[in-house]
């Protein structure tokens, strides 16, 4: 109702009691619609519900903002699948719509921003995930694999695999 120019002029002081303090440019009196209230953040990267539910969408953008391609959260309904297996969001596709639960599972290593790849690696002694191989046949032995390296990033981040006389050849491996 405030937001229409003859609306304020009538009701100056309803709407000057609605005005709301260190808000966004053009939401100074909240939400222009009481459905606001029934939106889900997933519904505020559409321009026409920041309009007409910017208090709605900026608390969303305050509360679940994760950076700049990430503005009110999750794209999507569910991200459990994520939460299951943090290297899905090495596929741009997941990345983007689940950005707020991909960015819960970023690490701080270049290369290597969510972490090893779920795989097994599999020889005649057994199954084996990033850590369990590279603790049974050591850290320089296991990183010094060149697919190992790719896939298990995390596991060789400190790894010095400069060390010469090592004999060290390719493994099999799965995605689980």
């Amino acid at each position: 109702m405030c937001y229409h120019r003859l609306n304020r002029k009538k009701c100056c002081q309803a709407c000057q009691r609605l005005m709301t303090p260190k808000t966004v440019p053009g939401c100074e009196y909240g939400d222009r619609s009481p459905l606001c209230r029934k939106i889900s953040n997933r519904q505020c990267y559409r321009a026409i519900y920041r309009h007409y539910c910017c208090a709605t969408c900026n608390d969303y953008k305050r509360r679940l903002g994760a950076g700049k391609d990430c503005l009110y959260g999750d794209r999507a309904g569910t991200c459990a699948p994520i939460d299951q297996n943090s290297n899905l969001c090495y596929t741009v596709y997941n990345r983007n719509i689940c950005c707020k639960t991909c960015s819960k599972y970023e690490v701080n290593i270049p290369g290597c921003r969510y972490g090893n790849s779920k795989v097994m690696f599999q020889n005649e002694l057994g199954a084996f995930t990033c850590d369990t191989y590279a603790k049974f046949f050591g850290k320089i032995y296991s990183c010094k694999i060149k697919q190992f390296r790719r896939l298990c990033c995390k596991t060789c981040a400190n790894v010095d695999i400069s060390i010469k006389n090592t004999r060290f050849n390719s493994i099999s491996y799965t995605f689980v």
